[in-house]
């Protein structure tokens, strides 16, 4: 058998094995949606109709 790693940047020795286990860590959560509407940012109503005129 015969094994070769080619093409990358290797920082000390590099293991081969035939059988070989990777433990993965908890996957970070995600965003189930966008955030609540806020009542602070108010009053733009015109701006988003603008952008919308110019990308039609």
């Amino acid at each position: 058998m015969h094994n070769s790693i080619r093409g990358g940047t290797f920082h000390g020795q590099v293991v081969q094995a035939g059988t070989a286990q990777v433990t993965v860590g908890a996957r970070p959560p995600t965003i189930g949606g966008l955030p609540p509407l806020s009542s602070v940012f108010t009053g733009r109503e015109q701006d988003p109709a603008d952008l919308r005129t110019l990308l039609m």
